[in-house]
């Protein structure tokens, strides 16, 4: 019974310091990134920062590529043609319909 015993508590300790291990890497790795990939951006991004750019590098920084652009414009007349979709089916079910499918 003995020799049970303490396989089973070696199991239990096996078992605690597998999750503890697990939990420590996961740990660790949130403050590194954490420390040194996300802190450093609060500074890249400041003001007084963005005051030193010149249009030229804000414009290349922040604007989208014309593919983005060309994307965007067809997913919102998409989006219009859904809602306007959307609309007339609801108009079509009748009132009952539209104020039950808002739940």
């Amino acid at each position: 019974m003995d020799n049970f015993s303490a396989e089973q508590a070696l199991d239990a300790h096996d078992a605690y310091y597998k999750a503890e291990k697990k939990y420590f890497i996961d740990v660790v790795a949130k403050q590194v990134i954490e420390r040194h990939l996300i802190a450093p951006l609060a500074e890249a991004f400041s003001p007084k920062v963005f005051a030193r750019y010149s249009d030229r590098d804000v414009h290349f920084l922040a604007s989208e590529s014309a593919e983005s652009m060309r994307k965007r414009g067809q997913l919102e007349s998409k989006l219009k043609m859904l809602e306007e979709g959307q609309h007339a089916f609801r108009l079509a079910m009748g009132e009952s319909y539209c104020l039950e499918s808002t739940y």
